[in-house]
């Protein structure tokens, strides 16, 4: 079933800039080297040293979502995708006012892009602190006429400004995330509250919040409590978690009400 999504996906991809006989043969092979890294960690590993000596050359491709940079062995064909979270995207239909649409952990923006263009938001503010992703992030913006509609920032919203260690996998730069444990650091992101981008963007006009941030969820929603409290009735959250009842319990506090859940993402609305 998942083999006949993605042939479908490539089927109706068209390749603006690059080759497409290439892009045919690196597609396929990243989504085979893909697949084989989940078998096991020594293969995992060989893949990942492979990889790091192959040239990556990038594509400008087309499909119904939008317009997108893509490289070939990473995530990029794949989180820019018809496919991709299929299931979640119909829930940015919920709220009934679409003004700010928040996209914290923008990763290439296709939230960023399709909740101007195909769910009729206003302004998006997009938040990415991924160096090797944000150049990225801003040609897609930038390949779909967005400018004007979609402002980055290139900083990890947090409970508090200050800097955090950042880490990604080259071949999984969608899931790059910030440090809490001792893991090896690698670089320095800077770190805001969301509260202190206040009135940079108003508490009321936020209709729709995303966050997916590998993890740091809990943290993101800590710097943002002040904004939680002053957002109107009919603001959603759409959030990735594994901790549905605290998260659930926590959102509560705000007149927040569980709507629906998708394996590990949730969706919130407020209530009066």
């Amino acid at each position: 079933m998942k083999l006949k999504i993605i042939y479908n996906d490539y089927r109706t991809t068209e390749v603006l800039k690059g080759s497409r006989l290439l892009f045919s043969s690196l597609f396929w092979l990243t989504k085979i080297l893909s697949f084989l890294q989940h078998q096991s960690s020594l293969l995992n590993k060989i893949i990942h040293l492979v990889v790091r000596l192959l040239p990556k050359p990038s594509f400008v491709i087309q499909n119904m979502s939008g317009v997108f940079l893509v490289h070939a062995f990473d995530d990029s064909t794949t989180i820019c995708s018809d496919y991709f979270e299929r299931d979640l995207r119909g829930w940015l239909t919920t709220p009934d006012h679409k003004d700010i649409f928040l996209d914290i952990g923008a990763n290439r923006g296709i939230y960023s892009i399709i909740a101007p263009t195909r769910f009729g938001y206003s302004n998006v503010e997009a938040f990415e602190p991924n160096p090797e992703v944000i150049n990225i992030l801003n040609k897609n913006v930038a390949l779909n006429n967005l400018q004007n509609k979609v402002t980055i920032h290139q900083i990890a919203l947090g409970s508090e400004s200050g800097s955090a260690d950042f880490a990604c996998d080259p071949m999984h730069l969608g899931g790059g995330r910030i440090i809490t444990s001792s893991e090896a650091k690698l670089i320095k992101v800077p770190v805001l509250a969301l509260d202190d981008l206040v009135p940079l963007i108003p508490s009321e006009r936020i209709s729709f919040v995303k966050i997916d941030t590998e993890g740091y969820e809990f943290s993101v929603l800590a710097g943002m409590k002040n904004t939680l409290e002053h957002m109107i009735p009919g603001t959603t959250l759409m959030i990735e978690s594994t901790e549905t009842e605290e998260l659930t319990s926590l959102l509560e506090k705000y007149n927040f009400k569980h709507l629906q859940t998708n394996k590990f993402d949730h969706l919130f609305q407020k209530h009066a």
